[in-house]
This record gives C-alpha cells, sequence and structure tokens, in this order.
C-alpha cells in the first residue's frame, strides 16, 4: 500500500513544474508553460530562449525558489518512510531533474550569479536527492 507523498496543492505545482519542463524551450510554449506554473507572479520577458537570457528571466528564478522548498518537503518525507506511487515518484523527479538543470546551468553562467545560487538550503544533488535514506554502494567487477 501506498502513502501519499503529494497533497493536492503539490501536485497540481508539480503538474505545472512538469510541463514547463517538458516543453520545448524555442517555443512559445515555454512562456505559456511559465505563465500557468507562476500565474499573478509571471512577468513578460525575453521570447527567445538561450542560456545567457535565461539567466535574466525573473521566472525562472521564481520557479526555482517556488520549487526547492517544496522538493526539500517531499525529500523529507521520503527519508521518513512515504512510498509515493509512481505518478508522485515520476512528478517528484521532474521537479528534481529541473532544478539540477538550473544548478548545473548556473554554474557555466558566470560567478555572480554563482554565487546567489549558493544561498539555498536544498541540497540539490542526485545523491541527495533520489532514493533518499538508501545505501550507496557502487559495485565494481574486476577483470
Amino acid at each position: 500500500m501506498y502513502a501519499l507523498l503529494l497533497r493536492n496543492d503539490e501536485r497540481r505545482m508539480l503538474e505545472r513544474f512538469s510541463a514547463r519542463a517538458r516543453s520545448n524551450s524555442f517555443l512559445p510554449e515555454r512562456i505559456a508553460r511559465e505563465r500557468e506554473a507562476l500565474g499573478e507572479d509571471f512577468e513578460d520577458g525575453h521570447s527567445v530562449w538561450s542560456k545567457h537570457l535565461d539567466r535574466r528571466n525573473s521566472n525562472i528564478s521564481k520557479l526555482v525558489a517556488r520549487g526547492e522548498p517544496v522538493a526539500e518537503k517531499l525529500r523529507t518525507r521520503l527519508v521518513a518512510g512515504v512510498s509515493p506511487n509512481e505518478e508522485e515518484l515520476r512528478l517528484y523527479e521532474e521537479l528534481v531533474f529541473y532544478l539540477l538543470y538550473d544548478r548545473e546551468l548556473a554554474t557555466t553562467s558566470g560567478p555572480r550569479f554563482r554565487a546567489d545560487r549558493s544561498k539555498t538550503r536544498f541540497p540539490i544533488g542526485s545523491r541527495s536527492c533520489f532514493r533518499p535514506g538508501a545505501p550507496r554502494t557502487i559495485s565494481s567487477s574486476s577483470s
């Protein structure tokens, strides 16, 4: 039996993140998905995506700021033993991938942004996000 990982409001939020993450960043669909995810907080900006313009897109910063605390809450629930169903796990993983992508992009976008991102509380890294609490073993075979 599964214990629910997501509350209804968290599910809606993660579904919007998922739609944004799966959208083509080079099409207007990206902007529509950002608008859906942010609601009133959405700001009109660049209609063209690029690595450098995205760093100045306040909507991306807002999405990350909303996503990180939710990802941390969900990670805490997973560590506590909640067993999500497949859909919940997919939504959680897509959120974490979105945040990991943002973090990786930030590390290649200059020192100013890296300094700003270092203040985050979310332990963003694949080892801390996926299968939290599970033992980490790396098997190697000798030839």
